[in-house]
């Protein structure tokens, strides 16, 4: 931050541009890119520090990304850059999209005012992007590749409200996982959209790290019931 702006250090070069505001940064796969998110138009930070409140409609969100500035259509919570360069965001509240680099905003999911994205990524390859949906006590849900999948909810269990916790790609993007809870506030492991039973039938209270081995083969994640914990060892048909 320099006289109220915030920049932008690059291996180890400070770049010129001055913003009032950057939220969010995001390198490449590859780590030859960078993207960053901001806000021009509010000088005093948005009130914090003892500084006045701004006016919300002089605020202009925007996202970096090859050396160009593009508008954003709200404040960037996230964002993930695919390996072929596409560049995923997040707004806080509801909207996502996709650019492609040259200011080419493509449809946007339809998602009611009320929910809040709480995870994005791409694959691996580059070839799939899921988020999360959170709508609090009435759930949460993945949507992959702009297809919205089943909703789960702690409510009334739980709260605060959990949906959907660790969502992952496997390394070769061919399938996708994480961990979804029932409306009974237990969790179950949701794979290319079909339940694991447990290997034992053991209904579990806590479910946790679950990630995919590196040749794509295997699910595994850790379990607790009770007080006895177990590493779940789950083969990717």
């Amino acid at each position: 931050c320099n006289g109220g702006k915030n920049f932008i250090v690059k291996d180890g070069v400070e770049q010129p541009e001055r913003h009032d505001s950057i939220d969010v940064l995001k390198f490449s796969p590859d780590s030859t890119q960078l993207a960053y998110a901001g806000m021009d138009g509010c000088p005093y930070g948005r009130g914090q520090g003892g500084g006045e409140l701004c006016d919300e409609e002089k605020q202009n969100f925007f996202i970096i990304y090859q050396g160009e500035k593009i508008e954003a259509l709200g404040q960037i919570q996230f964002l993930d850059i695919s390996s072929q360069g596409k560049l995923a965001y997040a707004t806080f509240g509801h909207t996502v999209g996709v650019l492609d680099g040259k200011s080419q905003h493509y449809p946007l999911s339809g998602i009611n005012s009320s929910a809040n994205i709480s995870f994005l990524k791409f694959s691996p390859d580059g070839s799939h992007l899921a988020y999360v949906v959170d709508r609090g006590k009435e759930g949460a849900s993945v949507v992959l590749d702009w297809q919205e999948k089943k909703t789960y909810s702690t409510w009334p269990y739980r709260g605060p409200y959990i949906g959907v916790v660790e969502p992952v790609f496997s390394p070769d993007s061919k399938h996708f996982a994480y961990i979804g809870f029932s409306n009974k506030n237990k969790p179950l492991v949701v794979l290319d959209d079909r339940l694991l039973e447990s290997p034992d039938g053991i209904q579990y209270d806590r479910i946790t790290n679950i990630h995919f081995s590196e040749d794509s083969k295997f699910v595994v994640y850790n379990a607790r019931s009770g007080s006895d914990w177990y590493y779940v060892t789950e083969f990717v048909e």
